[in-house]
């Protein structure tokens, strides 16, 4: 019932679903929840007291009010949106490049598997902040009667994290699985590359190779394989024949 009751009331705060349908990693119940939360992101003066409000920020040092680097994140926030954005990070990584290289390069320097998720999170809260101000923009442009061809474009912007140029859905996919390949992939790959190779790299693979090789007998050779060309003589059957040839 409750499930039912929060869907509606998504599709009455938001008919387009614009989190749950352009996010990563976002989908109805989490999008539902950001939305209940925020209210309206005009509100927030700056993409700090956004973040702050999902406690993705690093705690704050009480004296001087400044950060500290490697300081855990603070404690104040929602706690349900901090859980709810770092189940979606780890979503979104696997679907956004620029996630994907944030996280693989603060793993690179050393990062436990859950800061680096954090710091993803970071970013992609950056990145539905900036889905929800465009948003923002569209409704407020919409009721001053701007037309719609010249509305601001509500999506969410997947870029390639070399070149910084906007990509599609389709192409952000591609680039995950050449550069960002899962586990899953790079065991299948390997598994692939055992399979289509003639003799694996084992010393006991290898001799069952050699072992289950046909054996050829060399040209013009005898039963015991030696050549009839060239056969050495057996000195004592020699001498045998010849004292039965003088007798």
């Amino acid at each position: 019932m409750l499930d039912r009751q929060i869907a509606d009331l998504y599709v009455a705060c938001d008919a387009q679903q614009t989190l749950a349908r352009e996010v990563p990693g976002v989908a109805s119940t989490i999008a539902a929840a950001i939305e209940a939360f925020v209210g309206d992101v005009e509100r927030f003066d700056n993409i700090g007291a956004f973040a702050a409000m999902f406690g993705i920020v690093p705690r704050t040092h009480h004296t001087s009010g400044k950060t500290k680097a490697g300081q855990r994140l603070t404690k104040a926030g929602q706690a349900v949106l901090k859980q709810y954005l770092f189940l979606a990070a780890e979503v979104a990584r696997r679907k956004d490049p620029e996630l994907a290289a944030t996280y693989q390069r603060f793993r690179a320097q050393g990062k436990t598997h859950n800061s680096a998720a954090i710091i993803v999170a970071h970013k992609l809260v950056r990145k539905i902040y900036a889905v929800l101000r465009r948003r923002a923009e569209r409704h407020r442009d919409q009721a001053a009667g701007v037309a719609a061809e010249h509305l601001p474009v509500v999506e969410y912007l997947y870029r390639d994290p070399q070149t910084g140029q906007v990509i599609s859905r389709q192409q952000a996919k591609a680039i995950i699985d050449a550069r960002f390949p899962s586990k899953r992939q790079q065991l299948a790959a390997k598994r692939t590359a055992r399979q289509t190779s003639p003799v694996s790299g084992s010393p006991k693979d290898a001799a069952k190779g050699i072992a289950a090789a046909p054996s050829q007998a060399l040209p013009n050779s005898t039963p015991c394989g030696q050549s009839v060309d060239n056969l050495v003589t057996n000195v004592m059957t020699s001498l045998d024949k010849k004292m039965i040839d003088e007798t």
